[in-house]
This record gives C-alpha cells, structure tokens and sequence, in this order.
C-alpha cells in the first residue's frame, strides 16, 4: 500500500512541477511582452515630440539660429535656412526630403502603425494574465489533493 501511495505522491510532485513550469513560461512570456510594450510607447513619445518640433520648427521666421541636436545631450547652432523641408529617414538609413506637411504624414502614420502594434500586445498580454490565473488555480488545486 505504502508503495501505491508513493506513486501518487510521485505523480502529483511531477503534476506540480509540470504546472509550475508552465506558470514560470506563462509569467516570462508576460514579462516579455510588457517590455516590448513600454518600448513601443517610449518610441510613440518621441514620434510625437518630433511632430511638435517640426510643427515648431515649421512657424520660425528664416533665417533664423537655431540648435541642433547632435544626440545625447549635445548640439550645434545652426542657420535654419528652409523650414518648409526636412530630411526624414525613411526606413533602413534611407533619408529623403519631404515637406513638412509631408513628413507630419509619415509621422503621423508610425504612430497609428505603434497604436496597432501596442492594442495586439494588450490583447497578448490579456490572454496570458488569463492563462497565470488558470495556472495558479491549478497549481492550488494540486497541491491540495
């Protein structure tokens, strides 16, 4: 009889440690995906301050002196000479010259595009934070019996 029990035992420790597997797949994958979220809306961000610096940019009076920015926390002064065209990096280091009404477009599109990519994320993450809770109740139940 002894032996019998054993062999239970034995199968619900495997049937824990099967399910609890699961729940650490089920919570990296959750981690995974709420990373991915929180750079999506950083780049969303900054899309949209770059909209409001061309829009700026767009209502100085030329020629004007301007800062560039040269990246992280360095610039340069600049004679803005035309502030009705902006070189805008298309895809892949590809850079072309588009009017500003031009480029607010592109813009405007990336973030509708981030708006698509982070409502599938919401809809992942959602099924997954299901899948945890069933995990949980079933590592519960498990460990009951």
């Amino acid at each position: 009889m002894k032996e019998q029990e054993l062999k239970i035992e034995k199968t619900k420790e495997e049937k824990l440690k099967e399910e609890y597997i699961k729940y650490r797949l089920l919570r990296d994958r959750l981690t995974t995906l709420l990373s991915q979220k929180s750079l999506l809306e950083k780049n969303m961000e900054s899309l949209k301050e770059t909209i409001e610096t061309i829009k700026s940019i767009s209502r100085v009076k030329i020629p004007t002196e301007i800062f560039a920015s040269l990246g992280n926390d360095a610039y340069i002064k600049v004679d803005l000479k035309d502030n009705k065209n902006i070189l805008v990096n298309i895809v892949a280091g590809i850079i072309l010259e588009k009017s500003i009404e031009d480029a607010l477009k592109i813009f405007e599109a990336k973030i509708e595009d981030l708006k698509k990519l982070i409502e599938e994320i919401n809809k992942q993450v959602e099924i997954f934070e299901k899948e945890i809770d069933l995990s949980e109740k079933r590592i519960i139940e498990i460990s009951k019996k």
